[in-house]
């Protein structure tokens, strides 16, 4: 199945399509309410294949590169791929978006983007591109492992301490942590004793790379991030002046007593 000369292709009902070679949507659209493909999907220059809210469907050893395009769900739909692999590859330009929804598949390589809200049902998904869970903000699930590469960034937003008002990982499986960190604030204001609990896994292992500077903070208030790599949670504390400091204090203090009880 070829589209490649513009336009979009409309499944109203379901759209078979068994014994072909591939599947192309070369810059454009595909929207569909159930899609069956015995082959491979390529979407090559920017073009965009939902599920919305129904079911897409690519069986018998599926496997796909999206290049400088985008794969995903939107409605709540499934993107379903089988048993094979996605690869998401091209210097990173590769998209999948999920809004709401899931993704199944035999297992995903991302070294483009993976962003979204939803559902990863694979038994092993690998990025070494940009993870970015959430739909400003939400959260993103995976049903097995995740493994980041040193090359991996892992972005979360912040718009709230509640669990639905900050980005959140849930890994079922092992979750094997390395690359960079960005936090980012949507425009918060944060208090002592806020907490965020970024991400959850059956099993961790590994280190992040690096940490970019997290959000700034009022005066008096610093980030505590010594729960971040061992269970996912950062807070915000105030600051605990420095013994030396509270002792000189104390001084200053009854120092000025004594002053002036001697002027009484």
């Amino acid at each position: 199945i070829s589209n490649l000369s513009g336009g979009l292709i409309l499944g109203k009902g379901t759209l078979t399509s068994f014994n072909v070679t591939n599947f192309y949507d070369i810059g454009d659209n595909l929207v569909t309410s159930n899609l069956e493909v015995g082959a491979k999907i390529v979407n090559a220059t920017g073009g965009t294949i939902l599920a919305s809210g129904e079911t897409l469907v690519l069986k018998n050893g599926f496997s796909a590169n999206t290049q400088a395009g985008m794969i995903g769900t939107t409605n709540g739909g499934t993107l379903r791929l089988g048993d094979g692999t996605l690869a998401l590859t091209n210097s990173g330009t590769g998209t999948v978006r999920l809004q709401g929804g899931a993704l199944q598949l035999g297992s995903l390589v991302n070294e483009g983007s993976l962003v979204g809200a939803g559902a990863v049902q694979a038994a092993s998904v690998i990025s070494s591109g940009l993870l970015s869970p959430g739909f400003s903000p939400g959260t993103l699930s995976f049903s097995n492992d995740l493994t980041l590469t040193v090359a991996a960034q892992l972005v979360f937003e912040i718009a709230g301490t509640n669990a639905l008002a900050y980005d959140r990982l849930l890994i079922g499986g092992a979750f094997a942590k390395a690359g960079t960190v960005l936090v980012t604030n949507l425009g918060w204001g944060f208090a002592a004793g806020d907490t965020f609990d970024f991400f959850e896994a059956g099993s961790l292992s590994g280190s992040f790379t690096s940490m970019l500077p997290l959000p700034d903070l009022a005066g008096g208030l610093t980030w505590d991030t010594t729960l971040f790599e061992s269970h996912g949670i950062m807070s915000v504390v105030g600051v605990i002046p420095e013994p030396g400091v509270v002792s000189l204090l104390l001084l200053a203090s009854a120092g000025f007593l004594v002053f002036r009880q001697r002027r009484k």
